[in-house]
């Protein structure tokens, strides 16, 4: 009895964004990004700010507090 494995080339559905090169692997694949984009797909811009202020918890107290007037002794 023989088994049959059919693989799909992974690249068809062009995973790849922003101008990246999909290399089709046996299961999977790899992209190869341009500058500045980096991820999987390269759809991570490495230049955009990887910590936004809001997001930190003292920025956040911080406005806040300002927003609402409220003074820290």
């Amino acid at each position: 009895m023989k088994t049959l494995l059919v693989v799909e080339n992974e690249c068809l559905n062009e995973p790849c964004q922003n101008n990246g090169v999909c290399q089709d692997l046996a299961l999977s694949y790899v992209c190869a990004c341009l500058q500045p984009w980096k991820g999987t797909n390269c759809d991570i811009d490495s230049q955009a700010a990887t910590l936004s202020p809001c997001k930190t918890p003292l920025f956040l107290l911080l406005f806040i507090a300002y927003t609402l007037k409220i003074v820290f002794v």
